[in-house]
């Protein structure tokens, strides 16, 4: 079988690396390929400008030709202004790129995963018009975190039940409380349970129907949703440790104390 060739992909970068003296190694995300591996030869030349473009969260045209798994670049362009993300933004960023190195298969397409890292980006570079709340800052990139988890639960085919009570069946109510089971999801708390022995988290009503309509997430039911996805990811993901975690941990604004389940965390961490 000959090699195939793609021509102007739209693609962002998730990861690169130093391969032998004048090349690197990239991993990248496209709508019709998925993550595709590729080798870019000669591009660390001391004369060359593609280093500067092949940066993470710019939009880029890709083309590339290969028969294997690791295909090779012919060439890229930017296909729109960078997301000049920094901070905490780029943080949240590199995480949304490392749970996509990780979960997603080689060439695995996903459009609309695509359409949902480029939202996830543009919502954390709406997030420095929060500068003045930190609190409000933090709960803004938190919230867009969660949304794109759950888009990639989504695509992955471990999307969450969000709409009704895993055993009877009735949809959930909002000022109710549940144990959302890992594979099973919510049953309310009082009830009739027979799914305890599954690894469960406790869990609102109010923020499961707030997730699944992607409506704005209250400080408390924010901290439950991120139980919930760790829980649901952790294991998916496996014992390795998330690197982009340490990013988040070296990132501290100060926010307002608060008591027991509803104190703020001081870093945004995924």
């Amino acid at each position: 079988m000959g090699a195939t060739q793609i021509s102007l992909q739209p693609a962002f970068m998730l990861h690169g690396r130093p391969y032998r003296d004048t090349s690197l190694l990239l991993d990248i995300l496209t709508p019709d390929h998925g993550r595709v591996s590729l080798v870019a030869r000669g591009v660390r030349r001391p004369r060359s400008a593609l280093p500067a473009l092949l940066q993470p969260f710019t939009p880029l045209l890709m083309s590339w030709t290969g028969r294997h798994e690791l295909k090779t670049m012919i060439s890229a362009e930017r296909d729109g202004a960078p997301w000049r993300l920094a901070g905490r933004q780029m943080a949240s960023g590199f995480y949304a790129n490392e749970l996509l190195l990780r979960l997603l298969g080689h060439e695995d397409p996903h459009p609309r995963l695509f359409d949902h890292y480029g939202r996830l980006l543009g919502r954390l570079l709406q997030s420095p018009q929060l500068a003045a709340d930190p609190a409000a800052l933090l709960r803004h990139e938190e919230q867009a975190l969660r949304v794109f988890e759950k888009y990639l639960l989504d695509e992955l085919g471990y999307g969450l039940q969000l709409e009704r009570d895993a055993v009877s069946g009735m949809p959930l109510q909002p000022g109710q409380h549940y144990n959302y089971h890992l594979d099973h999801g919510p049953v309310i708390l009082g009830g009739a349970d027979p799914l305890g022995n599954e690894p469960s988290i406790a869990i609102s009503g109010a923020a499961l129907r707030a997730l699944a309509m992607d409506t704005v997430l209250e400080p408390q039911c924010l901290q439950q949703c991120k139980q919930l996805m760790r829980m649901v990811l952790k294991p998916l993901l496996g014992e390795r440790p998330l690197y982009s975690r340490q990013l988040f941990r070296g990132l501290h604004t100060p926010v307002e104390p608060a008591t027991n389940s509803e104190q703020h965390p001081s870093t945004i961490e995924a």
